[in-house]
């Protein structure tokens, strides 16, 4: 090992390392951290050969710096952040724990193997269970530059997770062995500078082909923390979406979007085309040939009987309801449709597991004028336009979810659309991180994307993950552009997740076999 890894201590190394992932992380643009941070946490593994208390807690303390530095925004929202950090700072002590168990068991080689599929096999569990937080899986590190990942059309962000481990894994083996420093320092090299190569060819290949769509996006701005649902704030509000929306319409008009949980008032399904509020809206559509609206509302929906594990009970009316963070469709002819946001955030618009964790039910934060556990749905709903065009329409989290937001293309999805609510991080990396993640999914669905955020950033993003337009923070705006519609279908729409998959795969594949080789050996020694 290098002199100066052996002199220095493994705790200012556990904090040089959380240091190198936090500043990898986007709105910074230093992504070439992140090629170290575990690199130096392997070598902590190496300086504490035998006490595994020991080994821990210097891991944790790297993994919550981590954690704590890159979102601490979540603060703003609610103190709760706090349990959240430790929590998620926990599950990413496992691989390192598997690591350090299969490598006692066989070799060092077998041992990296295994992390890098534990590793894989955490982010996979963070992108598909109900405690769901893959905001910090190691791909999204290159949100703010995009260009570097363009590649990711084939693998998404499990292709750039796995590129960073390796990377990692060629520093440390160039550390610790010096003797190979040669080898592994041209591995490094070449494995860092073929992928960039690759991804600045394939920026010459994509082509802007499709029908042009012309879209307004509106900012209203209105703020979160003071915004008191009363009668006449609520009025106030359909005031200025009206005026907005009318200052943007014209007869070309083809899409206005509005952002998430934006419409005043709480309409029930069956009166989605009759609902005042929404009427109103769809009068601006009266300039426009073919023009449609997306607005983001909170719908109801009434049961007979306790229909889901989400459904809740009106005393008074002696009625079963669900209560879904939606998105309006507002056709200029035909029906109006819905589509509930089914990636929900754990413990704010949904309190995990609800069949089981029912009692739990209504600790739920409230960020939305409706607190509780929000319903879901199972299809990814698509919209057409009058014009014949096919809308994905992501709500707030599901943008940072690559494998659902796929299911928007394939079920036909031309072009996608993402509204949401960032006021509540306030003026903080958390709603650049948002955005910048968005261009993630541009790049892997090569889909052009409409962004409405009530308070900042709203933006247009091309299917190279560019940004078009965008406005600034906390400020009622609106924003037009002309983007392009796409049909063809990428690798990583198509197959998604796979590395993901074959990371689980090989886990479980090598935690069987080093449990059944333990358990022999100490058979044998009985």
């Amino acid at each position: 090992m290098h002199p100066f890894f052996q002199r220095t201590s493994s705790l200012i190394l556990s904090c040089l390392a959380g240091l190198c992932l936090f500043l990898a992380w986007p709105p910074l643009p230093t992504f070439v951290f992140s090629f170290f941070g575990f690199a130096l946490l392997f070598i902590v593994e190496q300086k504490i050969p035998r006490k595994f208390g020991h080994f821990f807690w210097h891991i944790f303390l790297a993994l919550f710096i981590w954690n704590v530095a890159t979102t601490y925004w979540v603060f703003n929202a609610t103190p709760f952040a706090i349990f959240a950090w430790l929590l998620n700072t926990l599950l990413m002590t496992l691989p390192w724990l598997f690591y350090r168990w299969v490598k006692r068991q066989y070799s060092l080689r077998i041992g990296l193997i295994a992390f890098t599929a534990a590793w894989l096999t955490l982010e996979w569990l963070h992108f598909n269970w109900e405690l769901a937080w893959p905001w910090l899986a190691l791909g999204n590190v290159f949100a703010k530059v995009p260009n570097v990942v363009q590649w990711y059309e084939f693998t998404g962000t499990g292709g750039g997770t796995l590129w960073v481990i390796v990377l990692n894994i060629f520093v440390f083996l160039a550390i610790i062995q010096p003797q190979n420093q040669k080898k592994f320092a041209s591995y490094f090299v070449l494995k860092l500078v073929g992928p960039i190569l690759v991804s600045l060819v394939l920026l010459n290949f994509i082509n802007d082909d499709g029908e042009q769509v012309n879209v307004s996006v509106i900012q209203p701005n209105v703020n979160p923390y003071t915004r008191d649902y009363s009668y006449q704030e609520n009025l106030n509000t359909q005031n200025t979406l009206l005026r907005l929306g009318n200052s943007v319409v014209t007869k070309e008009t083809d899409l206005i979007i509005f952002p998430e949980s934006s419409l005043p008032s709480n309409p029930w399904v069956q009166n989605l085309n009759t609902a005042r509020d929404i009427t109103q809206l769809k009068s601006l559509l009266q300039k426009t040939d073919n023009g449609s609206i997306i607005i983001g509302a909170d719908v109801l929906e009434q049961y007979s009987t306790k229909k889901t594990a989400t459904a809740r009970y009106a005393e008074g009316q002696r009625i079963y309801y669900d209560v879904y963070n939606a998105d309006i469709f507002i056709p200029k002819t035909g029906e109006n449709e819905f589509y509930a946001k089914s990636k929900l955030v754990p413990g704010v618009e949904r309190m995990p597991y609800p069949k089981q964790l029912q009692f739990l039910q209504k600790l739920a934060i409230d960020l939305g004028g409706i607190g509780g556990s929000r319903g879901t749905q199972r299809e990814r709903t698509v919209f057409t336009t009058d014009k014949n065009i096919d809308v994905g329409s992501g709500i707030c989290y599901e943008s940072v979810f690559g494998d659902y937001m796929n299911d928007f293309v394939k079920n036909g999805a031309q072009i996608l659309v993402i509204i949401t609510n960032d006021g509540w991080w306030k003026n903080t990396s958390g709603y650049r991180q948002h955005l910048l993640y968005a261009r993630l999914r541009a790049i892997e669905t090569r889909r052009d994307i409409a962004r409405s955020a009530n308070t900042g950033v709203s933006a247009f993003i091309n299917r190279r993950g560019e940004i078009i337009s965008k406005t600034e923070w906390w400020e009622q705006a609106t924003l037009t552009a002309q983007i392009k519609t796409n049909q063809k279908i990428t690798f990583y729409t198509k197959y998604g997740d796979y590395i993901y998959r074959v990371g689980l795969l090989l886990t479980c594949i090598t935690g069987l076999i080093t449990f059944v080789k333990k358990a022999t050996k100490q058979f044998k020694y009985r």
